[in-house]
């Protein structure tokens, strides 16, 4: 509960320091064939993720999910984040992650986990590091990509939570390519389409999943 206020509170606190007065809501979801975080699958099933944001200046605060079409098969989560962007370009992001289970007390702050991170963009490339510490190891992950028109290429490298089957050893655990396109479905409306393909090195698997953007 208190790491929930104290998040609650780093938003507030640059909401009262932006001095850039553009402001709004808004709301959308991605429709996704299976949810692919990082190069780790979780779960064999499509998925709904929903977004909803409140941008004002250079802050943003708002909250993510991913729920699965199938209760058997798949990982169910819900995020809070707020993410504030330097004039230099630099964005700073604060994510509270949780992810859902019968039983789980969504105010007891045990049950979640808080990530730091950090992301530079220069005009088609961009990297970011990210800090989270869960269940006492120091989980690791910084990502570099590349993007283009419809076209971005990703290579991410973690350790603990990212290489189980490394015993946590730091390792690339997410490399691919992301495509996409607007898909015509008549005159005056189109549907974001995106497909990525994903190379785990470390657990030595792929992913294929395809999505659309509402």
């Amino acid at each position: 509960m208190r790491r929930i206020f104290l998040f609650l509170g780093l938003g507030l606190t640059f909401v009262a320091n932006a001095q850039d007065k553009t402001s709004g809501f808004d709301v959308g979801a991605d429709m996704v064939s299976r949810y692919v975080w990082r190069g780790t699958d979780f779960g064999s099933s499509p998925a709904i993720q929903p977004i909803l944001s409140y941008r004002y200046g250079s802050l943003s605060l708002g909250a993510w999910g991913s729920y699965s079409t199938n209760n058997d098969s798949g990982a169910d989560e819900g995020d809070l984040f707020a993410s504030y962007t330097l004039s230099t370009g630099t964005e700073l992001l604060v994510t509270d992650y949780f992810f859902p289970a019968p039983g789980l007390d969504y105010f007891d702050y045990a049950n979640h986990f808080l990530e730091f991170g950090i992301k530079q963009s220069i005009k088609y490339f961009y990297i970011s590091g990210y800090y989270m510490a869960v269940n006492g190891t120091d989980d690791l992950y910084f990502e570099g990509g590349f993007k283009n028109g419809n076209v971005a290429l990703f290579i991410g490298a973690g350790n603990e939570a990212y290489t189980p089957k490394e015993e946590g050893k730091f390792n690339i655990c997410n490399a691919g390519i992301t495509i996409s396109k607007d898909l015509r479905l008549s005159q005056e409306f189109t549907l974001p389409l995106f497909g990525s393909l994903i190379y785990n090195p470390s657990a030595k698997g792929i992913h294929m999943v395809v999505g659309i953007t509402i």
